[in-house]
């Protein structure tokens, strides 16, 4: 019954939001490089974990979800986009923290913490000397890059177990 009632009530959610709520599941997950799944996520993982939720095949790096996918320019106050914060430094794309709330974002730090967008941008501005860039996501790119399998890898291991593919 539970489950029907979850499937009913994100049937009526914006992608948006339906994106922010599979989003802040990984609150409190310890950080973990190349991973994706609720024991452990990195930077690029709070974006494609959701998405892959929501049945987008999109496995990639914080560089191929701005290149690909977060293709569009956007103000840093919009709760009717799905957005992500990224940062660059010397021209590369080095880390991203999507957007789950007006101003706060989701982290990948030691765990997986919500932080103000402006608290996130100064630190890495101090310590990183990186320029913060704010991105829609094209939802048509997205679909296209799930479909054609670009900037994918495997579901990671770990997520078909949790899921009980395996």
């Amino acid at each position: 019954m539970r489950i029907e009632r979850d499937r009913y009530q994100q049937a009526l959610l914006t992608n948006a939001e339906r994106f922010r709520y599979w989003c802040v599941k990984l609150l409190d997950i310890p950080y973990r490089w190349g991973e994706e799944n609720l024991l452990g996520t990195d930077c690029s993982g709070t974006v494609c974990w959701p998405l892959l939720r929501m049945g987008y095949n999109i496995r990639t790096t914080a560089a191929g979800l701005y290149h690909k996918i977060f293709t569009t320019k956007s103000s840093y106050s919009d709760d009717t986009a799905t957005q992500a914060l990224f940062f660059r430094k010397g021209g590369a794309i080095t880390h991203v923290a999507p957007f789950v709330g007006r101003g706060v974002v989701l982290n990948a730090g030691e765990t997986v913490r919500q932080l103000t967008s402006a608290y996130l941008i100064r630190w890495f501005e101090d310590h990183e000397h990186a320029e913060a860039l704010c991105r829609q996501l094209d939802w048509a790119a997205a679909d296209g890059v799930s479909r054609m399998g670009q900037d994918c890898w495997d579901l990671d291991p770990m997520e078909s177990v949790l899921r009980g593919d395996v």
